[in-house]
């Protein structure tokens, strides 16, 4: 609180936060359905670390980060490194899903990805 992380300190932050959660999730359940684990957990961490900078967005949760002194990425990337910085996750776990094999969780998680999406002035994540 009230310093400013580097920009890889807060991408860390934000995987020891939701992204593990989110990976540790997934990749149980891939084990127990006989699916790639690992693909499941690295899809989480890239889910989990899109969640979280997205939520710190949000703005109620960005009115109470800036009241408790914690940064965001809007404070330490800018609008536009943040956007391209979700964009870039959200290509990244594209690439892992269309890698997994064929099966309904593969479709939905397709359809996760699909509705995600960036606008010059809005981000939305469903």
């Amino acid at each position: 609180r009230g310093e400013k992380p580097s920009e890889d300190n807060y991408i860390n932050i934000c995987k020891g936060k939701t992204a593990k959660l989110f990976a540790t999730i997934l990749e149980t359940c891939a084990i127990t359905s006989n699916l790639p684990s690992k693909e499941a957990y690295d899809f989480g961490i890239l889910f989990g670390t899109y969640f979280q900078i997205k939520n710190d967005l949000s703005t109620e949760s960005a009115q109470t980060d800036k009241a408790n002194e914690i940064y965001t990425a809007l404070d330490i990337l800018g609008i536009e490194k943040t956007h391209n910085l979700l964009d870039n996750y959200r290509k990244e776990m594209s690439k892992i899903v269309n890698d997994f094999p064929e099966n309904i969780y593969k479709n939905e998680l397709k359809d996760l990805i699909k509705s995600i999406w960036l606008t010059k002035n809005k981000l939305k994540l469903f």
